[in-house]
């Protein structure tokens, strides 16, 4: 508990969020900081996923992160063989700033790479293989690419990767702030960090069995499920530490979560075409696909006129 509660103040001292979502942020944030420490135990592991507009603190979030989680790896601009080398060699947390190239993915041959590593990389075993010299001939070689990661962008994330992403809307403070004009002094977080591996050597062998709890509530399933596990199970070891009614804030606000990215994922073609269907079927009516789509475009022609 009092390495949750010191993790949880370190973030609390610099980032802002939406009063009514702060507690639940933080502890999620909290809880994939000591995530990162267990990882390899759990078969899948979220990424989390900051967006907002520019200057509402993402590249802040990213640099709190870096102060705390396990062998971080941070980065605006490195190249996808950089980055999965290092995962490789030495693993660690993949820090990621200036997400937003990634919707350059089908003109861009480097961040179509990048994305297929990050689509990989959430659960254990995944690997970017490559053509690699050896000797006078190039070979596949496998790179293993799993673990924790952290993106920050203006846009929300790709189609692809939206599915293994807890998003985390950040936003602009307003002048009376004090958090944003903080300084992270170097080594302020380093008795965290040491509590953190401490915690991580203490424990170890109860984190084996973190990955058997099922305390996701019955809306959350496939892989929603798998990337939300480690963070409800991580809070529900945590509750029986002394963390009184972390379980149940977690819960709420992975549901919560799940509601939202199903809404904002859905074309608004597919919500208008549904809504007609509906309207029509409950009339008694049976119609064809052009009538569906002749009230669609009275409906909006701004969206259908194409």
């Amino acid at each position: 508990l009092e390495v949750f509660e010191a993790v949880g103040w370190f973030v609390a001292n610099y980032l802002d969020f939406r009063r009514e979502e702060a507690p639940a942020h933080t502890a999620v944030l909290a809880a994939f900081v000591i995530l990162s420490y267990c990882s390899p135990v759990f078969p899948a592991v979220p990424y989390l996923f900051f967006v907002g507009t520019a200057g509402s603190g993402k590249s802040r979030a990213l640099e709190v992160l870096q102060e705390l989680v396990f062998r971080p790896f941070y980065s605006a601009d490195a190249s996808p063989a950089l980055i999965y080398r290092t995962l490789h060699s030495v693993g660690g947390t993949l820090l990621l700033d200036e997400a937003e190239r990634m919707k350059n993915a089908g003109r861009d041959p480097g961040v179509q790479e990048l994305l297929s590593l990050l689509q990989a990389g959430y659960r254990r075993g995944g690997s970017a293989s490559r053509l690699e010299p050896i000797g006078d001939q190039f070979r596949p070689v496998s790179f293993q690419v799993f673990g924790p990661k952290a993106l920050a962008s203006i846009t929300g994330p790709p189609p692809v990767l939206a599915s293994r992403c807890i998003v985390i809307p950040m936003i602009r403070t307003g002048a009376d702030s004090p958090k944003p004009k903080r300084r992270i002094l170097p080594d302020q977080a380093q008795p965290i960090r040491d509590m953190l591996h401490s915690l991580a050597l203490e424990y170890g062998e109860i984190f084996l069995e973190l990955p058997s709890r099922d305390v996701c509530p019955p809306e959350i399933f496939g892989r929603n499920w798998e990337i939300w596990q480690p963070i409800l199970a991580i809070g529900s070891w945590l509750e029986e530490h002394g963390a009184e009614g972390l379980l149940d804030l977690l819960k709420e606000h992975a549901v919560r979560s799940v509601e939202q990215s199903r809404d904002e994922t859905t074309p608004p073609h597919d919500e208008i075409l549904l809504q007609v269907l509906t309207e029509r079927l409950l009339q008694g009516a049976c119609p064809t696909p052009g009538e569906v789509l002749e009230a669609a475009i009275a409906r909006e022609p701004n969206l259908f006129g194409k």
